[in-house]
């Protein structure tokens, strides 16, 4: 293809507005997509400074000198002028084959088949990168494999994009008024993510035009409608309607799904069933005596109203999780006091820009600079990938005590977090003891900084670590006796994130699955199937808040895995598939041996726990082994009939 000079962006800009852009470019991703443009030798062959091996970094590798990084702005500037003054001949998007090299000079490591695949997939030139063709079906027979997916959630939401371009009939059940899950729910002050925006988002809709490096809350739900109405879902979405019953009817090989909604109660019949629940849909309220008592205003973070004001009141923050952390930067600077009742410490990530604006310059050479933001995605997604996931390993030859750190990238990370702490508050000695947690890094979600640091150093601000006896008409009494008299009191306490399924009547082929999972809870075959409970698959279920990348892209693996099962019936022509214990049991005695010898395992209770104590919500398995196993099922696994 050609890049036109008539770009007005482009056409306006004089070399020196254009160099002055490249000031703030990330040099690694225009090096890469230089070379990709152009196939300049000299850039190629540049050397990255390498951090450690690939299983030991956490960025992806920079050039090592100035020098070199200023050759690669000046190569782009001819570029780009080039562009601007006539016209350059583009590559078409690559090619699997053609990416692959590109990749490797990019992440400075040799990709095995299955990871090479998984980063042109996250490239985001495809239409639908993980689309499944159904080879021209009878239209007919199709109409005999719909599909019932429950929750309008960003994976809910990718499910529909799927079985649309697949063909396949589907409805959409979704429980609250709009779609978005925990997004739609969550609208305290300061909620956003924790993932870069450019990694937080689908690879069918990968370059959406971001506010905010790290998107606020209502971006999300932007996002999310953005996606419905360019792939025409809502005919397909029924909102307001939660699932309350199912039932596997063995004679017919469909499910009998109970709805409450608009239309009252009433049945709908599937053939299949994708749960897309969510992890984070169902509120955790604490165990605290006389809730019920308080005269002020209790509210969930999950449960915000946003009309209410805090401004110039006495305000109580229960819990310091991601939550906890969010909300009290961002109303601190109204109340007229608060305080933060926190059980002990918890880490907290200082991110580069993680409250500031997508950049001018950074969004025009993302429209400007061909294949830039597609590098550009890349970082985001590699920062959270399996090199990260390496900090979260237990090395049983570390020497320090595991409630410090279990390996020596989980040690340099808390060194990294306890530097950063002690450059904000290191000042105030017992505020800091206050907060230097009592477990290693990654033991629990770490939350990012938007001011809470700055906001426990406030005149208005104070940090109580004294244990609540129970709530009072008035305010919060601590174990101690002393009375805390508050107008609100916030409950930063999260969810109640294991139980899954278990919240609704599930009658499967012979059981239910509150007697199948009542040994030890919530589990699943790669988090996807279960047995006796046919053409149930499950969207971010049991054991697949994965160890790295995130729930967009373990989403639409997962999704792939069910459509090709469904293909994969069609064309035996048959009705139904059941996961067989053998490798339902094999995968989880791996998944319970892995889960002992990693970070989760040291800190206590957390949300990963379940009441069995086990964790439940976490994997084990490096995204390239997940996206191995799940790029084509093994119908082997399966009874099919």
């Amino acid at each position: 293809m050609t890049v036109s000079s008539q770009t007005p962006a482009l056409a306006a800009m004089t070399d020196q507005d254009i160099e002055a852009i490249l000031k703030d470019a990330d040099v690694t991703c225009l090096r890469a997509a230089l070379v990709q443009v152009t196939g300049d030798a000299e850039l190629r062959a540049l050397t990255t400074g390498v951090a450690g091996a690939p299983a030991d970094r956490m960025v992806v590798p920079p050039l090592e000198s100035e020098a070199d990084r200023q050759l690669v702005r000046q190569k782009a500037l001819d570029v780009l002028r080039r562009v601007r003054d006539s016209s350059v001949k583009v590559p078409p998007p690559p090619t699997l084959e053609q990416f692959r090299p590109l990749s490797e000079m990019f992440l400075s490591e040799k990709l095995s088949d299955p990871a090479a695949r998984f980063w042109w997939e996250e490239f985001g030139t495809s239409p639908l990168p993980r689309a499944v063709a159904l080879d021209r079906p009878d239209p007919k027979l199709v109409q005999d494999y719909n599909v019932l997916v429950i929750g309008a959630g960003m994976n809910g939401i990718g499910a529909g994009v799927a079985l649309k371009d697949a063909g396949i009939p589907f409805t959409i059940v979704e429980q609250n008024a709009g779609i978005g899950g925990t997004w739609f729910r969550n609208r305290y002050p300061g909620a956003r993510v924790d993932v870069a925006s450019l990694s937080y988002c689908n690879t069918f809709e990968p370059f959406y035009p971001w506010k905010h490096n790290y998107a606020e809350q209502p971006e999300l739900i932007d996002y999310f409608n953005h996606i419905v109405k360019k792939h025409d879902l809502a005919p397909h979405i029924r909102l307001s309607t939660p699932v309350t019953a199912m039932r596997w009817d063995r004679a017919a090989n469909v499910w009998h799904v109970d709805i409450n909604g608009a239309k009252g109660k009433e049945t709908l019949r599937a053939r299949f069933v994708i749960c897309a629940m969510g992890l984070f849909g169902r509120t955790s309220f604490p165990d605290i005596a006389g809730m019920d008592s308080f005269k002020g205003r209790l509210m969930h973070t999950s449960e915000w109203d946003e009309t209410y004001d805090v401004t110039g009141k006495r305000v109580a923050v229960i819990g310091n999780g991601s939550s906890g952390v969010q909300v009290v930067g961002p109303i601190a600077k109204k109340v007229k006091h608060l305080s933060i009742f926190q059980r002990g410490g918890a880490w907290i990530a200082n991110v580069a820009g993680y409250e500031d604006k997508v950049s001018d310059a950074q969004r025009w050479l993302m429209t400007n600079m061909p294949y830039y933001r597609n590098w550009l995605r890349l970082t985001g997604v590699y920062g959270v990938g399996d090199s990260y996931g390496k900090a979260l390993d237990i090395d049983p030859n570390w020497k320090e005590p595991p409630n410090i750190s279990v390996n020596a990238t989980n040690n340099r990370l808390r060194e990294n977090l306890l530097a950063y702490m002690k450059s904000k508050i290191g000042h105030r000695p017992e505020l800091l003891a206050k907060c230097i947690p009592n477990y290693p890094p990654l033991a629990r979600r770490l939350p990012k900084d938007n001011g809470w640091y700055d906001a426990v150093l406030q005149d208005n601000v104070d940090v109580i670590t004294t244990p609540i006896d129970r709530i009072t008409p008035a305010g919060i009494r601590t174990r101690d006796g002393k009375e805390h008299e508050f107008d609100t009191i916030v409950l930063a306490t999260g969810f109640t994130a294991t139980e899954f399924l278990l919240t609704i009547d599930v009658q499967g082929d012979g059981t239910s699955i509150k007697d199948f999972w009542s040994k030890d809870g919530a589990r699943a075959y790669w988090g996807m199937t279960i047995p006796h409970f046919p053409n149930l698959f499950y969207l971010y279920g049991p054991n697949t808040n994965g160890r790295a990348v995130g729930p967009a892209a373990w989403g639409e693996m997962q999704v792939r895995y069910a459509i090709k099962c469904i293909r994969n019936l069609m064309q035996q022509g048959k009705q139904a598939v059941d996961v067989k214990e053998a490798p339902y049991d094999a995968y989880n005695r791996e998944l319970d041996k892995r889960l002992k010898q990693m970070v989760f395992s040291v800190a206590g209770q957390s949300y990963f726990w379940n009441e069995h104590g086990r964790i439940a919500t976490n994997g084990a398995f490096y995204n390239a082994e997940y996206f191995d196993f799940s790029y084509e099922p093994d119908m082997k696994d399966f009874n099919v009939y």
